[in-house]
């Protein structure tokens, strides 16, 4: 296997300054290993939400939550599973993995795609997902 087949927690820079402010920085072409076509936001409001549910057959992603929390979910065609804690990291998610996001109340997701929207090339469900060859 090689970098981009992988989901894995991706590091960035932080400093926590003497007034109470953190600073959370990272440059995109040092840190994402991808050329970004697209970059998008998921929020919540009051109420806890699951995102994603599909896969993108060609789409590489990586997801940082930039406020609140959120829980990633991976699953692998071979139907491995890995979990990741996203909050306040960033998350490179391959494409051609099956992605189940939770996140809680009041939290924002800042999300960068290697390709731009196409919801047909997006797999909805995931029997046929685990099941495709």
């Amino acid at each position: 296997m090689n970098k981009m087949d992988t989901p894995k927690i991706l590091e960035f820079g932080f400093s926590k300054m003497n007034n109470g402010v953190s600073i959370s920085f990272f440059e995109l072409h040092e840190m994402i290993p991808f050329e970004v076509k697209r970059v998008y936001t998921i929020s919540t409001s009051a109420i806890e939400s699951t995102r994603g549910n599909h896969a993108h057959v060609n789409q590489n992603q990586v997801i940082i939550c930039v406020e609140g929390c959120a829980t990633a979910k991976i699953i692998s065609k071979s139907g491995e599973v890995l979990n990741f804690d996203v909050t306040k990291q960033a998350l490179f998610i391959p494409k051609n993995q099956w992605i189940e996001i939770n996140m809680y109340p009041h939290s924002t997701l800042l999300c960068f795609a290697s390709e731009n929207y196409d919801n047909l090339i997006s797999i909805f469900e995931k029997n046929k997902f685990l099941n495709q060859d």
